[in-house]
């Protein structure tokens, strides 16, 4: 099960722009591209965190192409990934929103209500633009996430 996680904003053509792992080492590693199921780097698979002892905590998401786990910084910065076992508190995420009537969501790292994934800048937006965690900004378009399920068979 994968999913294509869209931001809300688009390209200035209004192409959908899909969060995914950059293919360029040495550059941001977490950035937006053309929205395109067919793309591992562009897809991810949730699991949910669970610590010993605890029920869940959250949602890792892990990257079909690399097998890495989306993780946010400890401050106002760039998505960065990590190995699966490394996966903890940074690398977990939450909804900002519990109402699934509503189409996108904020995601915040686990434990944080004040800061979200973040598609960074003011627009326009292109791909290989950098996605990282900043502080909430009430909603504001570059905060929202679509989740869309691909069935990876029939693509």
């Amino acid at each position: 099960m994968h999913y294509l996680i869209t931001s809300h904003c688009t390209a200035p053509g209004g192409q959908e722009l899909a969060l995914a792992v950059n293919h360029n080492p040495g550059q941001d590693p977490v950035i937006v591209l053309w929205a395109d199921p067919t793309d591992d780097h562009q897809l991810w698979t949730p699991i949910a965190y669970v610590r010993s002892g605890e029920g869940p905590q959250g949602i890792a998401f892990v990257n079909a192409g690399t097998g890495e786990a989306l993780a946010a910084p400890e401050d106002n910065s760039g998505a960065v990934m990590v190995a699966l076992d490394e996966i903890d508190d940074r690398s977990t995420w939450t909804f900002g929103e519990d109402d699934w009537a509503i189409e996108e969501h904020a995601l915040r790292p686990y434990g944080s209500d004040t800061m979200n994934l973040n598609l960074f800048g003011g627009g326009p937006y292109n791909p290989g633009n950098p996605v990282g965690v900043w502080d909430w900004g009430d909603g504001q378009p570059n905060e929202l996430w679509k989740f869309t399920l691909v069935d990876t068979d029939a693509v």
